[in-house]
């Protein structure tokens, strides 16, 4: 089994998914698979795939249904100990990036990093992983290294259209099943922001999503499902739906 499986997704997207692939194949470090998952692509990806096929261990161009259930369809041909999700357009920082993670012999359940934008703005998680943290930041998949048997012990990422299904996840392994992690003061991928949960117009759709899945998950632990509606509260003020018992209340908080 290799340590590493490297998961890209990519629906056309050629230019990008080329970037990707000569980032991966690039890198020092070699106990590694590489999965590409395409949903069907038209635009020469084909041909871009094809090119590298030979650094490839497993390709498939098809349909699907949405960014996670080709993100799921990459989890189940995966071998690795640990998965990676680097989809086209997203490319590792440089060569050694993959040696420098490795070679500490870290065994957490995930291993958190931090990214950059193209446009050379740093997401840092920071060492205090909380709630206003995460929600802040996201679940930058690209810089998160997961244990593969996370999946078969809390499920596979929500594929009922939800755009925050890797938000979700990250919440559950965390805050829900408590998992352990380690988190590394070290830029690990270069984040391309084109993706639809990147885009402006969908705040209020991802906020709204968020505090359903709260809500639905964690009413048995109120001190966390009261956090993040604070932090609803504060940042999005569009949100209505809020029970109003809870909303006086958090009213009467962010007033102060």
């Amino acid at each position: 089994m290799n340590k590493l499986s490297v998961i890209t997704v990519n629906f056309n997207n050629s230019t990008g998914l080329r970037n990707t692939i000569e980032s991966v194949i690039a890198q020092s470090f070699s106990d590694l698979e590489f999965v590409i998952i395409d949903g069907g692509s038209t635009d020469g990806s084909t041909e871009v795939i094809k090119q590298f096929e030979d650094k490839i261990t497993y390709w498939v161009i098809e349909a699907d249904r949405g960014i996670y259930h080709a993100m799921n369809k990459g989890i189940k041909k995966a071998k690795g100990d640990y998965l990676l999700f680097l989809n086209s357009g997203d490319f590792l920082v440089n060569k050694d990036i993959l040696t420098e993670i490795f070679s500490l012999n870290c065994e957490s359940d995930l291993i958190l990093g931090n990214l950059v934008t193209k446009e050379n703005y740093e997401i840092k998680l920071d060492f205090n992983i909380n709630l206003a943290n995460i929600w802040k930041y996201g679940a930058h998949h690209q810089a998160m290294f997961i244990k593969r048997q996370l999946f078969e012990q809390i499920g596979f990422y929500n594929e009922n259209g939800d755009i925050t299904a890797d938000w979700q996840f990250l919440m559950l392994v965390l805050f829900k099943f408590k998992k352990s992690f380690t988190y590394l003061d070290k830029i690990i991928s270069v984040y391309d922001m084109h993706g639809i949960s990147s885009r402006q117009e969908n705040r209020g759709r991802i906020s709204a999503e968020k505090r359903k899945f709260m809500e639905e998950n964690f009413e048995k632990q109120p001190q966390l499902l009261l956090q993040s509606i604070i932090f609803i509260r504060k940042n999005y003020q569009r949100i209505r739906s809020i029970p109003s018992r809870i909303n006086r209340f958090v009213t009467s908080i962010t007033n102060n």
